[in-house]
């Protein structure tokens, strides 16, 4: 959206003739991501060869989404906001209404009832709608005229269409979809084709008489079957070969829309189920595996149902056309789902011509005495508009557009504030603050790295770096500027947004960042305004990880400067939390950005999320210390498996070390009424504090668990230089283990336990899982018991 609303601004302001102040920041709106684009290898194609406005917004087939816009901007003297999207979106909505209408009527000779549902129906199919709520620019404009161009080439008796003037208003509508968005035309284009051959006479007549010829000497059929088999097998191999770039791309980066590659693009497809958009829940991935087959089952028996009333569409005048497109529509979307395979562009595939579909479908069932058939359609049709209701309000519900006057009270404050600040809004909210402000003059920065303020959300942290301003300039309309920090800011750049789940029995509510794997396995760390080696106060970065559900196995993570100088190697194993501590004089003196990255492949999380989800990053920051209280609350619950020794009091045992968790746990859970933590591969204990050097007495609480396999278990604890310092008797059962744990003066000392496990996967569950703890229990040798 953003993308078309800047084309819109160079067209008015005649940028497209500029080519010597180009800023591809400028472009993408935000320098810094452009930057973090350019160092990690992610940057786009078009990115990397456009050199002047003129290539970006008017050197492919896509330049009227940019100047449409600008035309609108023009006609009604708004050369700002985004009111002229949305009146040419809605204008495209009635267009592609009226077309559909006037197709469905002469073309097909359906009654007025039925050509207005079919109208109706297809303009207002929730999957075809959600595109005008995703503000798809092109594909609206190309569903407004892709009516009138099928109108011009069906109705061939209309009697209200000039015949001498149809190359006219088709050349004119050809020009139109050529320049804005012209790909589909190649899907319709051939089925189109062959329709009006087979409608000539003197078509007809040559297939007579290839067709006795044929019946004279089978041969030639033969012959014709092997040509014919040997040309599709030339053109699939070369089809493979031109389509490579599109499969590697879904293979290399998050790819919208994948869920059309599971079996929810078929309720998707009908409409029984809302389209997955930004700050709704999606009822599809949050179905039970019995629920999702069910659901599937049903609603692939209903799309088979009306695909067959489809193909029976034979009372409409040009009925023909529907066999012919449903076939080539059957073998495209087999190119598009094996060839192609982009996700994104299968999407587009499913939805651009839904609406013949619609039209045949409509009209066998105005013609059908099936009560049944008639009563099916009428509830798919309740459940789009039922959908439909639910995509509206949920985006009635954003904050801008339960709160737009928010946005203009930032007006009120000075301008050169507004001037000097950089938007960190995520989503639709930063389109519309940026859009607000520029409608009323005011221009604000677009690289982070030289701004003086920040507009950021009100009184709650918005980014994983947590709250690093300190001064709060002013606070209007749950905004706040924020000044900013005068060194070492730390600014966060990466592909999916900042999450936060209240739910979540590790992180609970903070916010955290997912990674995915190939383009998405980069995340970027600025240090804004970096002070000297010298003169940096904390000793330390912090950044915690948590291994992701789309990993499989162990993750190789890698810190580096700009991908260049390695600053950290570790791995992440297990689904426990795990911290990073970087020494902040290498930070400072780095290259920009930090990147992190693992180069780990993951698995799909279809149908639940269309998104690889390989680990995520959380509570970046700065730090005084390793093991801080930051990361500490992570290692350790409120309520946890280290516990209080029961006989302390009683035997005035009153330790002056105290006793943690440190990474690598499992989650605390809670199962058959036992509270426990699960131990993979290695976890670690913590004990600090203490008024002298000493030795702690740790006691264990444990079981062996299913991944550690069939050997005796024995538990191995090492110190922090790798160094075996206990070995315990064989395991068998449920048990309890003391360790001996030699302890500094108010020190961290920090202890690695082990097992020589088998590391057995288990099904249904990505974890290891060597052994459970139930306690952890400090004490001397008097008060254990």
């Amino acid at each position: 959206m953003e993308d078309g609303l800047n084309g819109r601004d160079a067209y008015v302001t005649n940028l497209i003739a500029d080519t010597h102040s180009f800023d591809m920041g400028e472009i993408i709106g935000d320098r810094s991501w452009y930057d973090f684009a350019k160092v990690t290898g992610t940057l786009a194609k078009k990115a990397r060869e456009a050199d002047s406005y003129k290539a970006w917004y008017a050197g492919d087939g896509f330049r009227f989404q940019y100047s449409s816009l600008a035309f609108w901007s023009v006609l009604f003297d708004e050369y700002h906001g985004i009111d002229v999207l949305l009146i040419q979106a809605i204008l495209n909505l009635i267009l592609i209404t009226v077309g559909i209408f006037y197709l469905s009527r002469h073309a097909f000779s359906m009654t007025p009832a039925a050509s207005a549902a079919a109208s109706v129906i297809s303009a207002s199919s929730t999957f075809y709608l959600t595109i005008f709520f995703a503000g798809h620019v092109g594909s609206l404009m190309y569903g407004a005229l892709i009516p009138a161009l099928l109108y011009l080439v069906l109705a061939k008796d209309d009697a209200n269409l000039d015949i001498k003037h149809k190359p006219i208003f088709g050349g004119l509508i050809v020009g139109a979809i050529a320049f804005s968005y012209p790909h589909p035309l190649a899907i319709l284009g051939l089925p189109l084709l062959v329709y009006w051959l087979s409608s000539l006479e003197s078509f007809r007549s040559r297939v007579t008489v290839i067709r006795s010829a044929i019946e004279r000497n089978p041969r030639i059929l033969y012959i014709t079957i092997l040509v014919f088999a040997l040309v599709v097998m030339i053109a699939l191999t070369g089809l493979w070969y031109v389509t490579e770039g599109y499969r590697l791309r879904q293979d290399g980066q998050y790819r919208a829309w994948s869920f059309t590659h599971c079996w929810l693009i078929v309720p998707l497809f009908l409409g029984l189920i809302p389209s997955p958009m930004e700050g709704s829940i999606f009822v599809g991935s949050i179905l039970g595996k019995t629920a999702y087959l069910v659901f599937i089952l049903l609603s692939s028996l209903i799309a088979g149902i009306l695909l067959v009333s489809y193909f029976k569409t034979k009372t409409l005048k040009n009925s023909g056309f529907f066999l012919i497109f449903g076939l080539f529509w059957i073998v495209a979307y087999f190119v598009f789902r094996y060839f192609i395979v982009d996700s994104y562009y299968l999407y587009k595939f499913l939805y651009i011509h839904q609406f013949i579909f619609v039209i045949g479908i409509v009209g066998y069932v105005f013609h059908t005495k099936s009560r049944a058939i008639k009563l099916l359609c009428a509830t798919i049709i309740l459940a789009n508009f039922g959908s439909d209701l639910y995509m509206a309000y949920g985006i009635y519900r954003r904050p801008y557009n339960q709160n737009a006057e928010r946005y203009t009270s930032l007006l009120q404050l000075d301008r050169t504030l507004l001037q000097k600040s950089f938007v960190e809004l995520t989503g639709g909210d930063g389109v519309s603050v940026r859009q607000t402000l520029k409608a009323h003059g005011v221009e604000t920065i677009r690289d982070p790295r030289f701004a003086d303020y920040f507009i950021v959300p009100s009184g709650r942290e918005s980014d994983i770096t947590g709250a690093q301003f300190t001064e709060t300039v002013a606070e209007i309309g749950g905004l706040a500027i924020k000044r900013a920090i005068a060194k070492n800011y730390l600014m966060i750049r990466t592909w999916f947004d900042p999450e936060r789940f209240s739910a979540d029995p590790v992180l609970k509510n903070t916010v955290f960042r997912w990674m995915g794997h190939r383009k998405n396995d980069n995340l970027g760390i600025y240090v804004i305004r970096p002070s000297s080696a010298d003169e940096m106060r904390d000793n330390y970065l912090r950044i915690c990880f948590q291994k992701g559900p789309s990993a499989e196995g162990a993750i190789n993570m890698v810190v580096s400067a700009a991908g260049k100088e390695v600053l950290s190697k570790f791995t992440l194993d297990g689904g426990g939390v795990y911290c990073k501590w970087i020494p902040s004089k290498r930070v400072v003196s780095a290259e920009q950005p930090l990147v992190i990255r693992s180069g780990a492949k993951g698995n799909s999380l279809l149908p639940h999320d269309d998104r690889v989800l390989l680990y995520r990053v959380f509570a970046v920051g700065w730090s005084d210390r390793i093991y801080d209280d930051r990361a500490m609350t992570f290692f350790n619950a409120t309520e946890d498996i280290v516990k209080d020794n029961p006989k302390k009091a009683e035997d005035g045992f009153t330790p002056s070390v105290a006793l943690h968790l440190g990474q690598g746990w499992e989650a605390y859970e809670n199962f058959g009424g036992e509270h426990f933590r699960w131990a993979g591969r290695s976890t670690e204990l913590l004990l600090t504090g203490g008024n002298n050097d000493g030795v702690a007495n740790v006691v264990l609480d444990l079981e062996p668990g299913p991944s550690h396999g069939s050997s005796p278990l024995k538990l191995e604890v090492l110190d922090k230089d790798g160094s075996l310092v206990f070995t315990s008797t064989t395991i068998t059962g449920r048990n309890t283990v003391m360790l001996p744990l030699n302890y500094r003066k108010q020190q961290t000392s920090v202890y690695t336990l082990r097992t020589k496990s088998d590391n057995l996967p288990i099904s249904g569950d990505p974890r290891v899982l060597n052994y459970r703890v139930f306690s952890l229990v400090l004490c001397n040798v008097y008060s254990c018991g």
